[in-house]
């Protein structure tokens, strides 16, 4: 985990994931990085947690459908 929060100048909680993967068989890694950004509407507690939660689940799910493709 790269990043997990808020980026004030741009008003936006973000989460940045650098992930690596290994195929069976294969001993290339391969890499990627996700990264989501979603908008809040103040630089507060109360902004931030729901914005943060919906941009890691964001993150999440790119990298679940990464590792799936792989599959």
């Amino acid at each position: 985990l790269r990043n997990f929060g808020l980026d004030a100048a741009t008003r936006e909680a973000v989460v940045t994931y650098d992930a690596a993967l290994t195929r069976a068989g294969e001993t290339s890694v391969e890499k990627r990085r996700f990264e989501a950004r979603v908008p809040v509407t103040s630089i507060d507690a109360g902004s931030a947690g729901p914005a943060l939660s919906q941009a890691a689940n964001q993150v999440a799910a790119q990298a679940a459908d990464w590792v799936g493709a792989a599959r």
